[in-house]
């Protein structure tokens, strides 16, 4: 998992791992995450207070105690407002809070951050996303290409399904880690992925969404109540969960 290039749209080190710790990861979003948490650290640095990103606006009123905290959160913001933005449309939904989505963002913004601390935002910063990211796919227990397949494989018809088109049949709304129930899964996953102990920056600066499937737009304030409403009937059907 080396080679990262900041900005890059390569595809050769992209694709799913299986972790024991952490289930299946996307590392194209991870690697995504990584690049944004960076880009957004680097415009708080300069001083902008609006600071558009890929799926709306934050808007930082003054330099925070914590730029890389605050680049943290405001990231993983912004790709909770693609998952909030993509449920309920015609092209999106089959992947909107999918079960792996939300962990790999927050993954590849905790990635981010600690690569901005170990190698700073410059020349040093791609390789120490290489050091970071091989370093943390390790501790989760990197499973081989092999047992990822299988892992993908003995969820479908149960996380989602391919035929007749793609769709979910359970999504994650919180972004814990979801384990397959692989014979080599090592449970419970670590109780530092979770998007919740990002929380606390959120005081930092507020953020806006581009519009929704319904044209409305939504604010930091409203994320956590929309996701509800639309989790509910997961809920109630028990497909929130793994």
């Amino acid at each position: 998992m080396t080679g990262h290039a900041y900005g890059s749209t390569g595809l050769s080190n992209v694709g799913y791992v299986y972790t024991a710790k952490a289930g299946i990861l996307d590392i194209g979003h991870i690697r995504d995450h990584v690049d944004l948490t960076k880009y957004i650290y680097e415009a708080i640095v300069a001083g902008y207070t609006k600071i558009p990103c890929r799926e709306g606006t934050a808007t930082v009123p003054k330099k925070p105690v914590d730029p890389i905290a605050t680049a943290q959160a405001i990231a993983y913001v912004d790709s909770w407002s693609h998952e909030i933005r993509t449920f309920g449309t015609v092209s999106q939904d089959f992947s909107a809070f999918s079960p792996e989505d939300l962990t790999s963002n927050f993954m590849g913004t905790l990635i981010g951050s600690l690569a901005l601390v170990s190698g700073g935002p410059g020349a040093g910063f791609n390789a120490a996303v290489d050091a970071e990211l091989s370093g943390m796919l390790t501790a989760l227990g990197a499973r081989s290409r092999a047992d990822t397949e299988a892992a993908i494989a003995i969820k479908k018809g149960v996380w989602w399904e391919r035929l007749p088109l793609p769709s979910l049949i359970r999504r994650n709304f919180d972004g814990k880690p979801w384990l397959a129930g692989m014979p080599y899964d090592s449970p419970p996953p670590p109780a530092f992925i979770d998007p919740a102990t990002l929380a606390s920056r959120y005081a930092d600066f507020d953020y806006e969404s581009l519009p929704l499937a319904d044209s409305s737009k939504a604010k930091l304030a409203d994320f956590a109540s929309v996701t509800a409403r639309f989790r509910a009937p997961f809920t109630a059907a028990g497909t929130d969960r793994p």
